[in-house]
């Protein structure tokens, strides 16, 4: 419903009475103590989604769980190529090497975004689309059996990362969340580009 919620930050919350000129979907408060919108509203228009500076909306932190949660399970898909063990090729280990300085440092961020906004950090609210337990099956694997098996976990939770980044651009208002949605949507992309030969994906 893109309702706001405040953040750390002291982010008003944007609510207003029924008024025949504002929109349902706008409205998070209907009771004779509701604010006043902090912005006038009139022709029956809403503001576009990530226009207004200040404003962090519930889509924002479903898309930081999200992210967090692939991000987490990429690192340790990353660390896992990396394995002598593993004995995987020079393609997979040069797509984890990038992987893990660039999910790496993200996570991080999100991690700090999400505490900061007083909102979980944990996998509870959203599971990552490749289990624990899947990863933990990789161990068991080596050469091109587990190139395969890795290449597809990682281009199954860019799959799932990138379809979270469409909805945040669709819906989210956090400037800086809707930024590294974006630029998530062409760094996940591109990767399952160069994952595909690896999976078998035609």
């Amino acid at each position: 419903m893109g309702r706001f919620v405040r953040s750390a930050r002291g982010r008003r919350i944007l609510t207003a009475c029924a008024a025949a000129s504002i929109p349902l979907m706008v409205l998070t408060g209907c009771n004779s103590g509701a604010s006043a919108p902090t912005q006038a509203i009139t022709n029956g228009e809403v503001p576009a989604p990530g226009s207004q500076p200040g404003i962090h909306s519930v889509a924002d932190t479903d898309y930081e769980q999200i992210a967090l949660a692939v991000d987490t399970q990429q690192v340790s898909l990353a660390e896992l190529a990396a394995e002598p063990a593993r004995n995987a090729s020079a393609q997979v280990k040069g797509i984890a090497k990038t992987a893990a300085e660039t999910v790496g440092p993200e996570a991080k961020v999100l991690r700090a975004k999400l505490v900061t906004d007083g909102n979980a950090v944990t996998a509870d609210h959203h599971k990552p689309a490749v289990s624990d337990q899947q990863i933990a099956a990789l161990k068991k694997l080596s050469g091109e059996r587990f190139d395969s098996a890795w290449a597809r976990a990682m281009y199954t939770l860019n799959e799932q990362v990138v379809a979270a980044a469409v909805v945040e651009m669709d819906t989210g208002e956090d400037q800086t969340t809707r930024a590294m949605a974006r630029s998530k949507i062409d760094y996940a992309s591109a990767q399952n580009g160069a994952l595909k030969t690896l999976t078998g994906k035609q």
